[in-house]
């Protein structure tokens, strides 16, 4: 039983895309290939909105320091930098609070 699990503002897309998906394979079948790759497409495309619904917030652990590097970046593109102005020093060897932040390559 899958309504104890999600909301019903999550269950939507999810039956929309699973009844476009299941017309894609019947569509298929009966040999009409560009509506049944269009049925799939809208059918995916559910798909991928009900994942990004599930938990629409950011993490407080890793993804806000993935944001602010990102901020950051958008001042100077080609220095990946966790804290613009640094206030007091730091240790290059701590990777948690440098001012060169590499805990994952630019555009991951």
């Amino acid at each position: 039983m899958l309504y104890p699990y999600f909301t019903a503002h999550q269950l939507l897309p999810l039956l929309i895309s699973a009844l476009f998906i299941i017309a894609s394979i019947i569509t298929f079948h009966s040999n009409k290939i560009t509506i049944a790759f269009i049925f799939l497409i809208i059918g995916s495309f559910g798909l991928g909105y009900f994942i990004a619904n599930l938990d629409p917030f950011l993490v407080l652990w890793d993804e806000q320091y993935h944001a602010l590097v990102a901020k950051n970046m958008l001042i100077n593109p080609f220095k990946p930098i966790l804290y613009r102005d640094t206030v007091i020093p730091y240790d290059y060897t701590n990777w948690t609070a440098n001012h060169i932040w590499l805990h994952k390559q630019p555009l991951f």
